[in-house]
């Protein structure tokens, strides 16, 4: 689970059920949470995510989802680079195997 706490400790509650310590929010807050988890998951840091939601510069957000979305394109394609090279070795060696002894 990502580290929420800077931003849930901001947030002012709107009831603690006191039998089971469960902490409500109103249906604003929720909704920032649920950005905050999903920038989370983008890969987005708590620096970030926090800076963004300072400015509340909906143009920005999508800004660093852009780059984002770049940065997860070119590590696709390196992980595709490095799949081929380990691929393209696994064959050398087959052949090697295949090959006779004298």
């Amino acid at each position: 689970m990502y580290l929420l706490h800077p931003f849930v400790s901001k947030m002012k509650l709107v009831y603690i059920d006191r039998d089971t310590n469960y902490r409500y929010y109103d249906v604003n807050q929720t909704s920032r949470l649920g950005l905050i988890r999903y920038l989370r998951e983008m890969g987005m840091s708590i620096k970030d995510i926090a800076m963004l939601l300072d400015k509340e510069d909906v143009d920005l957000i999508e800004k660093k989802l852009v780059e984002r979305s770049i940065q997860i394109r070119n590590e696709i394609r390196a992980l595709r680079e490095t799949q081929a090279a380990v691929e393209s070795t696994i064959k050398s060696i087959e052949r090697y195997r295949k090959t006779p002894v004298p």
